[in-house]
């Protein structure tokens, strides 16, 4: 029978802890205090930067795609 009690009292201990938890939560909450809005993304100039050099078909390519990107990111 000792098995038995050893059984029902981790459960008791499990609800306990998870009813404390449950009550804990609403005070966490509260204590963060309120969630600031982030800015937009990008809130600053994006930088492509390639690592060959000028002239080549990389940054012909960097070059059409940037004015694309532009649009895309509202920048």
């Amino acid at each position: 029978m000792s098995s038995n009690a050893t059984i029902a009292q981790i459960g008791r201990r499990r609800t306990r802890r998870s009813v404390l938890a449950v009550l804990a939560l609403p005070l966490v909450l509260l204590a963060t205090g309120t969630v600031h809005a982030q800015d937009n993304y990008p809130n600053r100039p994006v930088t492509i930067i390639l690592p060959f050099g000028t002239g080549g078909v990389s940054d012909i390519v960097a070059r059409t795609l940037a004015p694309h990107l532009e649009e895309a990111l509202g920048c």
